[in-house]
């Protein structure tokens, strides 16, 4: 077993010089030696003008050997130490990352035999986008007044993410909320009252899709004719309309090969403490059909003489 501990353990360590290599290029790794100095942390990183050590452990509940716990912290105090396994390991490289770009001299340039270029490392925010990004150069012309008016509707966004998830797992589970006429509760516990279904993908081509937040179709009480119900939960201050439920609708009959005269609907919105009523009609709903599978067919040609799939 101490072997097989002792493996993993080897393993991980030398995953984790790749990864120190690869996040912080032109630095140089040390192993220290345990022989000369009982507990010395495993790694030596030098890079730039900065210096860190790691104590390598297979397991966050591995055992301390003696004298680890005060190197680790005495050479902590001194610059930078912690013990890293598999559980911590993003964290604590972000912590170094942090360090080490806290505490490098302010350098124009970083060479690695002679005059190659050694960028800064930011594996950490590869795919994401700044709030102040180059692309997005038109806050370059906003006043404090109005960033801070955008940056707020972006918070308002993300949250407004956070309850449709918050909603949908609801739904899914069954959990009403306390009865309210705020527009959350009444959303989930209509959708779980007419026994909706929750974020379910409306699909006519790979041109044309969309997710409906609720939607039902199934036969009405006391009618022989089906209906379809859409509910949309609208977390922002702009009054909604109902054109994207109305294109809902029209996925829904171009999927599903339904005639819009043959069945009834209900499309609902929930906004703050309103809840919006509409049933469309049929001479309504064909109009978008026919768009629908017009554009779809331009986009196709378009994509057949560009060569694009």
């Amino acid at each position: 077993m101490a072997k097989s501990n002792k493996k993993l353990e080897s393993k991980f360590q030398s995953d984790l010089k790749d990864d120190l290599k690869e996040r912080f290029p032109g630095c140089i790794i040390t192993k220290e030696d345990e022989q000369q100095i009982q507990g010395i942390p495993d790694l030596l990183i030098l890079y730039g003008s900065s210096w860190a050590t790691l104590e390598s452990k297979r397991a966050f509940n591995s055992s301390h050997r003696p004298n680890q716990d005060y190197y680790v912290e005495k050479m902590d105090n001194m610059s930078f130490s912690r013990f890293i396994n598999p559980e911590n390991k993003e964290s604590v490289l972000n912590e170094l990352d942090n360090y080490f770009k806290k505490n490098s001299k302010k350098r124009k340039y970083w060479y690695l035999w002679g005059t190659v270029m050694i960028w800064n490392s930011h594996k950490n925010l590869e795919g994401t986008h700044a709030f102040l990004s180059a692309s997005s150069y038109h806050w370059l012309n906003y006043s404090d007044e109005y960033l801070i008016e955008v940056f707020k509707n972006k918070l308002a966004a993300q949250k407004g993410t956070e309850l449709h998830d918050l909603a949908s797992r609801l739904i899914k589970l069954k959990v009403k909320l306390p009865k309210s006429d705020k527009a959350l509760n009444a959303f989930v516990n209509d959708a779980i009252g007419y026994r909706m279904e929750s974020e379910l993908l409306l699909f006519y081509s790979i041109n044309c899709y969309g997710t409906a937040d609720a939607i039902y179709f199934g036969k009405q009480r006391g009618s022989d004719r089906m209906l379809l119900r859409i509910h949309d939960l609208k977390t922002g201050k702009t009054p909604a309309k109902m054109d994207q439920l109305m294109i809902y609708a029209a996925l829904f009959c171009l999927e599903y090969g339904m005639k819009p005269g043959e069945i009834d609907m209900e499309l609902r919105i929930y906004q703050g403490r309103e809840i919006l009523y509409y049933i469309p009609k049929p001479e309504e709903v064909l109009p978008i059909m026919d768009t629908i599978i017009r554009f779809d067919n331009l986009i196709n040609n378009i994509k057949t003489q560009e060569g694009v799939n």
